[in-house]
C-alpha cells in the first residue's frame, strides 16, 4: 500500500497537535511535518515529499486560501481547516479535496482522507526513480550508483558527491534538482547544504548526524523533523 505523506500547517499548536494525532490513527497516513505559517510551509515543501496538506486558513501573513493560489506544478492535495465558513466557496473553486471546521472530529477528518485517498490514486503514477545517475567526469560520463552515495554537499550551482570509495566528484547541479531524483525512503535532507544516505548514518547526536568513515555533519533546524523520522521509523 502507498502511503500517503502528510503535513500539517495551522499557527495554533494545539491544532496542530490534534491533526497529527488523527493522523497517526489512520493506516495509508504518512505524517511528515509540521509548519506555523506559509514560510515555514515553503521550506517543508522545498525539502520533503508532501502529498497531502492540512492547510489552516487564517494564519498571520499570508492566508492559507491565498498561498494556495500561488501553488503551480506538484501541488499536494490541499484539506482546508478553519473556524469561518465563508470560505468554504472559494476553498472548492481552488479545488481543495475537502474543508473541515473546528473543532475537528475523527468521523469528520476520517471522511476527508477517504476523499484524499480517492484523489490520490487517480494522480498520474510517477515514474520509477532511478538507483543510478550518470555524471560527467573528466570528459567522459561515468555511472554512479546511488547506493554508493555517501552524502552530497551543496556548493552553490554545483554539488559534490561524496563516495564510499573515498573519491569525490562534482557535477553542475543544484541540491534541490538532486533531491527530486533520489528514492526519499534512502536519503534524506539533514541540512539545506548536506543530503545524506541514510544507509551511512552511523549515529545522530543533537545537532550532529555521523556517519560510516566520514565524519560529521551538521543537522539545520528545519530538518529536524526529518531525523526524528528516521528515529521513529526505525523503533
Amino acid at each position: 500500500m502507498k502511503l500517503i505523506n502528510c503535513a500539517v500547517v495551522d499557527d495554533e499548536p494545539i491544532a496542530r497537535e490534534g491533526i497529527r494525532e488523527f493522523i497517526d490513527q489512520v493506516d495509508f497516513l504518512k505524517f511528515k511535518g509540521f509548519a506555523k505559517d506559509v514560510e515555514s510551509t515553503i521550506e517543508l515543501l522545498a525539502q520533503t515529499e508532501i502529498d497531502l496538506l492540512f492547510l489552516d486558513i487564517n494564519m498571520p501573513g499570508i492566508s492559507g486560501i491565498d498561498y494556495v493560489k500561488t501553488l503551480k506544478e506538484k501541488r499536494p492535495l490541499i484539506v482546508f481547516i478553519t473556524a469561518y465558513a465563508e470560505f468554504a466557496v472559494e476553498s472548492y473553486n481552488l479545488n481543495a479535496v475537502d474543508y473541515l471546521m473546528k473543532p475537528v472530529s475523527i468521523s469528520r477528518f476520517l471522511t476527508a482522507v477517504e476523499k484524499a485517498r480517492n484523489a490520490f490514486n487517480q494522480l498520474p503514477k510517477p515514474q520509477q526513480k532511478r538507483d543510478f545517475l550518470f555524471v560527467k567526469n573528466n570528459g567522459r560520463f561515468e555511472k554512479i550508483q546511488l547506493s554508493k552515495i555517501v552524502f552530497i554537499a551543496s556548493l552553490q550551482n554545483y554539488i559534490k558527491l561524496h563516495l564510499s570509495s573515498g573519491d569525490s566528484i562534482i557535477m553542475h547541479s543544484t541540491l534541490k534538482k538532486i533531491n527530486d531524483q533520489l528514492n526519499q525512503n534512502d536519503f534524506i535532507m539533514v541540512h539545506k547544504c548536506y543530503i545524506v544516505n541514510i544507509a551511512f548514518i552511523s549515529a545522530i547526536s543533537g545537532n550532529q548526524v555521523a556517519l560510516f568513515n566520514s565524519g560529521n555533519l551538521p543537522i539545520g533546524r528545519v530538518f529536524k523533523q526529518n531525523i526524528t523520522e528516521i528515529i521513529k521509523n526505525s523503533l
